[in-house]
């Protein structure tokens, strides 16, 4: 357990302070998962050295690539980049958030590794990729009709309300777009991204979508509804 506590103070410490009492009360709620410490030799093994052939793209905080554990789980490994402070923030912020939820249409957030300045977030490993990559490509558009299209409706919308009211504190994502929606071999979507999230108060009626220091709504602009492109 003393291992796991300095592992997650020495991920959260460089980004952002808490006061005493909050902190020990994150990291007692996410330290209690033993099961989710990977140890960085794990991760080689599992990405044959983060070989090329493994890498599945580039995301916001960096390269992500596939694995597979020696019980034969495959995973997906999210690398930092170490260019943007604010990325920096929002990758804690989405292994802290993931670390609190548990639902079949939310990512699963299997793991953390950290190895000296490289930090990793270690996820379970979805076949076919983001919701975008289906609806915006001529070839494999087909591959998703009509039925499948409402039943990842239903699962997106279940997976929002699990965030919104069952979760164990309700988060509000505020980057909810197609390319945030992953699509497992059964086609059951999963919600991901969770840097741009938000806490909502339970002693509060409204929660703030706004980025900080700007006065702009978060999140991607043609999602946006047309009240909130026009007055914010």
């Amino acid at each position: 357990m003393a291992k796991t506590r300095n592992f997650l103070q020495n991920l959260i410490k460089p980004f952002k302070q808490y006061s005493d009492e909050q902190k020990e009360e994150e990291l007692d709620k996410i330290a209690a998962q033993e099961q989710k410490l990977f140890s960085f030799e794990t991760l080689i093994l599992a990405t044959k050295d983060f070989h090329p052939n493994h890498k599945l793209g580039e995301g916001g905080f960096g390269p992500v690539y596939k694995g597979k554990l020696e019980d034969g789980r495959e995973i997906a490994v999210k690398k930092l980049s170490h260019n943007s402070k604010q990325r920096k923030r929002e990758f804690v912020k989405e292994a802290r958030l993931l670390a609190r939820v548990q639902h079949k249409n939310v990512v699963n957030l299997l793991g953390y590794c950290i190895n000296g300045v490289d930090k990793f977030l270690v996820y379970e490993y979805v076949s076919n990729e983001s919701l975008d990559k289906l609806l915006f490509h001529e070839e494999r558009r087909a591959e998703l009709d009509w039925n499948k299209r409402y039943d990842v409706i239903g699962g997106v919308a279940r997976g929002l309300l699990y965030l919104h009211v069952s979760a164990q504190i309700c988060i509000i994502h505020r980057h909810i777009k197609a390319t945030n929606i992953l699509l497992d071999d059964k086609w059951v979507p999963k919600i991901t991204d969770f840097g741009m999230a938000r806490l909502y108060p339970e002693d509060q009626t409204h929660v703030n979508t706004r980025v900080a220091c700007s006065k702009y709504v978060s999140g991607p602009y043609s999602y946006l509804t047309i009240r909130l492109r026009i007055n914010g």
